[in-house]
């Protein structure tokens, strides 16, 4: 397995995020940074500070997402790049596998941005999730010439030279993941498919995504990279 570090975006997450942390560390993973994005609760990242292979970074209030994932590119330019390849992004509501994570890492490419994509034609897909990715995709081929399967997925293997280049680009929410997409487009950077289990929990109930709000900030980020060169 190539030297990936996990950085897992959090924000008031449930206590299955501990076991899911605890599986990461027995398949291999000895470090992983957690990102407390002003959650309310903080018993769930002080059980995962007596672990000495979590690193907890933690943001007062919450700041979004994407502020959370740059905060955690940031430490691992200062503090870990020279010993890990890149970062695997996870999101914290246990919807990716271990297994898609292992999968992913299997595909590195120093030269590519890995996405995690999920089969969004499989019936177990919640209709507002369906049809939120369906508008984004086909966006974002008008708007870039390139098919994106899932413009969403947070599930990503980001290479060491990507990271370097993406942790000041704008956006601190969903609009930063799609940001890196036009940035690699813009810039030619290779963006590498793979296909995940398309795993819903409750109706995917907890997502933090509007369907119909974010998708049109997302079309709208579409238009502002389009404008610039």
């Amino acid at each position: 397995m190539n030297k990936i570090l996990p950085l897992i975006p959090s924000f008031n997450p449930n206590d299955t995020l501990i076991n899911y942390v605890k599986e990461l560390y027995k398949i291999g993973f000895n470090k992983i940074i957690i990102i407390d994005d002003g959650s309310i609760k903080k018993d769930i990242f002080n059980e995962l500070k007596k672990f000495n292979y979590c690193i907890i970074l933690t943001h007062q209030i919450n700041l979004g997402k994407g502020a959370a994932i740059k905060t955690g590119f940031r430490y691992y330019i200062r503090n870990l790049s020279e010993e890990y390849d890149g970062i695997i992004t996870i999101d914290d509501d246990n919807q990716h596998s271990i297994e898609d994570v292992c999968n992913l890492i299997n595909f590195y490419d120093a030269n590519s941005l890995i996405l995690g994509v999920r089969n969004f034609k499989q019936k177990n897909v919640p209709l507002r999730s369906k049809l939120g990715n369906s508008f984004t995709s086909k966006m974002f081929k008008l708007f870039y010439k390139k098919k994106i399967t899932d413009t969403q997925t947070g599930l990503r293997v980001y290479p060491k030279k990507l990271i370097n280049d993406i942790c000041f680009l704008d956006g601190n929410h969903f609009d930063f993941e799609t940001n890196v997409l036009i940035y690699c487009i813009k810039k030619e950077f290779n963006i590498t498919e793979i296909t995940i289990n398309t795993i819903y929990i409750n109706n995917n109930k907890t997502s933090r995504y509007k369907t119909f709000k974010d998708s049109i900030n997302i079309c709208k980020i579409f238009i502002k990279g389009k404008k610039k060169r």
